[in-house]
């Protein structure tokens, strides 16, 4: 790779955050489609956080190759601590972030430098393409939004933070498909939560919109997403069952000041299916013994049991759980997990 000339028109510069740990197998494909941006006033932030395989190299070896491109050693500390250390150092008037095993469109950051530089907006949203299977299968996620044109305060509300209260996410919690007005992010003291691990753009973009004043969403889908089986999303984590409750009381306590709409239905449906998910996880990993203890646990857990008495199931293994709730007898539910878990 030879540095590029930096175009004269290009006239803003835009700083790109890369958290990188352990995705040598991915890197050249991601850095590939953003050193080939139409626009070139851009710096790279890499921000290596411990990784433990040849990441770390590849991107001295990158740096090497390019001036735009700057790394950051650090210690492993998590997603959030790597952003939070890219964020600190941006000089760029725009931001955005990058997961080092997804890719970009060669014409992305020109496309949001326009948006940004006619309507200068807190945030610049856009659509993204999403992979599976193997990258055998893709699709587009789109929300139903005013599409190409400035949302202020109310419509922020209304289409960016009422859908957390049980509307369709889609594209709205996802950092990666955003770029952040860097002084707006700085006077709203913005940063990514480094208490958590996982929902940690969820929560950021939660902020983010409850403070923006306004909001731009263009109607491409410039970013790919590609859901690779390691990801932190599919890990287990023996503690997810409290995470979720904690992250559903702090949602419901935040709406005593926003007073968002809230579609108990679909809440309660989410927090359902985002629990039984788990256990499946976790039956999969764990021994019966482990497993059969942390089933009966969450059955009994008064939260769970008010969200299952009161949500509408359609399949018959969630007919099964929500009636052994029912009647207590919380035993009988371990084998419908265990075979649940066998079948997907």
């Amino acid at each position: 790779m030879n540095v590029k000339d930096k175009n004269k028109t290009d006239t803003m510069l835009i700083s790109l955050v890369f958290p990188i740990y352990n995705v040598e197998k991915y890197l050249d494909r991601c850095m590939t489609s953003v050193l080939n941006q139409s626009y070139t006033n851009i710096e790279f932030i890499l921000v290596n956080d411990g990784s433990t395989d040849s990441s770390g190299i590849l991107c001295d070896e990158y740096a090497k190759t390019d001036v735009r491109i700057r790394v950051i050693h650090q210690k492993n500390k998590g997603v959030s601590e790597a952003r939070n250390s890219g964020l600190k150092v941006a000089q760029g008037s725009y931001i955005g972030f990058i997961d080092p095993d997804d890719k970009i469109d060669s014409d992305m950051v020109q496309d949001f430098v326009k948006i940004a530089q006619e309507h200068k907006p807190d945030v610049i949203c856009s659509n993204i393409m999403q992979y599976a299977n193997g990258n055998v299968t893709f699709s587009m996620l789109r929300n139903n939004l005013p599409y190409e044109k400035v949302l202020l305060s109310s419509d922020i509300k209304e289409h960016l933070l009422q859908p957390y209260y049980g509307g369709y996410m889609g594209i709205i919690p996802s950092a990666c498909t955003k770029m952040y007005n860097r002084v707006f992010l700085n006077e709203n003291g913005l940063l990514f939560d480094e208490s958590l691990r996982r929902a940690v753009d969820y929560w950021f973009n939660f902020y983010v919109f409850q403070r923006a004043k306004s909001v731009y969403v263009l109607d491409k889908s410039h970013y790919h997403y590609y859901l690779n089986a390691g990801s932190i999303m599919r890990s287990l984590r023996d503690k997810q069952f409290e995470m979720f409750l904690k992250s559903r009381n702090r949602l419901l306590k935040e709406n005593e000041s926003l007073n968002c709409k809230v579609n108990w239905n679909k809440l309660n449906t989410d927090f359902f299916n985002n629990v039984n998910e788990f256990i499946l996880l976790y039956i999969r990993n764990k021994t019966i013994a482990e497993s059969y203890k942390k089933v009966l646990e969450i059955l009994k857990h008064p939260e769970f049991q008010q969200v299952a008495s009161n949500n509408s199931v359609h399949t018959l293994h969630a007919k099964l759980i929500k009636k052994t709730i029912k009647m207590r007898t919380y035993f009988m539910a371990y084998p419908v997990y265990w075979y649940w878990s066998k079948k997907i």
